[in-house]
C-alpha cells in the first residue's frame, strides 16, 4: 500500500496554480518519477541534454498531500466516495468539491485514485 502520486498533467496545474511544497518525488516531460538528485546526477552524465534537463521537472506530491494544499490554501474540499445508485452501470466512484455544494463527477470511475485524479484536476481549474 502506498500513496498515490498526481500525474504529469496535474502536476503541471498544480504548478501553474501555485503549489510550492518541496516535496521528494518529481516527474519529468516523459512521465518518470524520480527524487530530483537523481534526475539532476542523470542530466550531468548525459550532457545537460535538453531531454532531462530540470527546466522540465514538476513537483509530485500525492494525492492526499495536493488534496491537503487545496484545502488548506483554497478552502476547497476534493473528496470522493461510492454511490450505489441500484442501478450496477450507474454505481461507482464519484468525486465531489465542496466550494461548489452541488459540484460533482458525472463521470463514473473504476477506482478511489481515478475519482481523486479527476477531481483534484478539476479543483485545480477551479482556482483562478
Amino acid at each position: 500500500m502506498y500513496d498515490e502520486l498526481i500525474s504529469l498533467e496535474t502536476a503541471k496545474l498544480a504548478k501553474e496554480k501555485g503549489f510550492d511544497i518541496p516535496v521528494l518525488d518529481c516527474i519529468n516531460e516523459n512521465e518518470e518519477i524520480g527524487d530530483k538528485e537523481d534526475f539532476v546526477l542523470f542530466n550531468y552524465n548525459q550532457f545537460l541534454s535538453e531531454k532531462w534537463s530540470t527546466q522540465n521537472l514538476y513537483s509530485c506530491p500525492s494525492q492526499s498531500l495536493l488534496q491537503r494544499w487545496l484545502r488548506e490554501k483554497h478552502e476547497l474540499f476534493v473528496f470522493v466516495n461510492y454511490r450505489s445508485f441500484g442501478v450496477e452501470e450507474c454505481n461507482g466512484w464519484y468525486y465531489h468539491i465542496g466550494k461548489s455544494p452541488n459540484h460533482y463527477s458525472y463521470e463514473k470511475f473504476k477506482t478511489y485514485e481515478e475519482a481523486m485524479k479527476a477531481g483534484l484536476t478539476e479543483g485545480l481549474k477551479q482556482i483562478p
